[in-house]
């Protein structure tokens, strides 16, 4: 098991709650109970510690499904991940083409102490607004699953969006988008991330 697989499916059976951070900065003097809330809910904990294990850079293998019943297209890329700000969020950078198209975009993931769970946003050069997808792991703490709800732009109706993300190995990941229509899923995306350095 790698050391993502192994931190996440320890997250994911033992439930871990970022109070540790808390509660000795209760025992400071002068530290009232909210402040000491306040610096549990910003600590970094053991699920971003995992995300950390993604950092690096990517090739990428894209297929788009314009018609769930035709061919993919595919199309290659790059992708980077970094953590920032004090190992909180997870930033990806993406630069390739889709559907024959120079196409960029840019996502961040975070592990919300609060929510308990994870929050993951992306903007790209094809649209104007921000997609946000909030879930958690499986047991095996290798596949992310994430719901949320994007405006349909061929209706302009809401749309449920579902995005699932698989550990392979540390140096290969899964991400595959799916559109809910009907109460039926409809893939839309797939991606194959195979680490470079």
């Amino acid at each position: 098991m790698s050391r993502f697989n192994g931190l996440l499916a320890t997250i994911v059976a033992v439930g871990l709650a970022v109070t540790p951070a808390g509660a000795e900065a209760q025992e400071q003097e002068g530290m009232t109970a909210a402040d000491a809330a306040y610096m549990a809910a910003a600590a970094p904990g053991p699920q971003h510690a995992a995300m950390a294990a993604i950092e690096g850079s990517y090739r990428a293998e894209i297929k788009t499904w314009m018609d769930p019943t035709a061919d993919p297209v595919i199309s290659t890329g790059k992708t980077e991940f970094k953590m920032i700000l004090g190992g909180r969020y997870l930033v990806q950078h993406y630069a390739g083409s889709m559907m024959g198209q120079e196409f960029e975009g840019m996502g961040i993931t975070a592990y919300d102490n609060l929510e308990k769970q994870y929050v993951s946003t992306w903007v790209d050069n094809m649209g104007t607004g921000i997609m946000v997808t909030k879930g958690n792991y499986d047991e095996s703490g290798k596949v992310l699953t994430t719901m949320g709800e994007v405006i349909d732009p061929a209706t302009g109706a809401p749309l449920t969006v579902k995005s699932v993300s698989t550990t392979i190995s540390e140096d290969e990941h899964l991400f595959e988008m799916y559109k809910v229509v009907g109460g039926q899923e409809v893939k839309t995306l797939e991606a194959t991330y195979t680490r470079t350095m």
